[in-house]
């Protein structure tokens, strides 16, 4: 079962499952991806998924198609994306929008991000809880995109910061 690089191992999740989800402290799989698999990438980036942050992650291209294409977006837009996770969601909003800001409250995921978003010029990496970031500087004054009319926020946003977040 041991897989021989991370690239290889994470082209074989983007196969057949919605959302991988960490209920009660667990391993899950809304589509039975095999949960050895889903441990071994984990490992491989030395981390596990902590529950008290509600994190899901997206993988199944279909899902990720139907949530940009939902955000309806433009060269002209600025994307502020709550809980960028693995990134996966961040590069399909970078391939359609102007700008992306990709907001992270896990401080772990920042080195996978910034390797895994190396390619796109129009994103930006920010650790930071999306509750305690500035959206009216974002969207209003935008200082470091000045190219564009739109801002959306977008994302898997976990539960319990919904309501706090509207």
């Amino acid at each position: 079962r041991a897989l021989v690089s991370q690239n290889f191992l994470v082209s074989k999740f983007q196969i057949g499952f919605n959302c991988l989800s960490f209920a009660r402290g667990d391993l899950a799989s809304s589509q039975g991806l095999p949960l050895w698999m889903m441990k071994e990438f984990f490992d491989t980036l030395k981390i596990q998924p902590n529950k008290a942050l509600g994190q899901n992650f997206l993988k199944d291209n279909k899902v990720v198609q139907k949530l940009a294409q939902a955000a309806d977006l433009s060269q002209e837009d600025l994307v502020v994306e709550v809980g960028a996770g693995l990134g996966v969601l961040t590069k399909e909003l970078a391939q359609k929008a102007g700008k992306i800001i990709a907001l992270e409250i896990d401080p772990r995921f920042i080195p996978y991000l910034q390797s895994e978003l190396a390619d796109y010029q129009n994103t930006d990496i920010v650790n930071i809880d999306c509750l305690k970031f500035d959206f009216v500087t974002a969207f209003l004054k935008k200082p470091s995109w000045e190219g564009g009319k739109y801002g959306k926020i977008v994302g898997s946003i976990p539960y319990q910061i919904t309501s706090p977040l509207l």
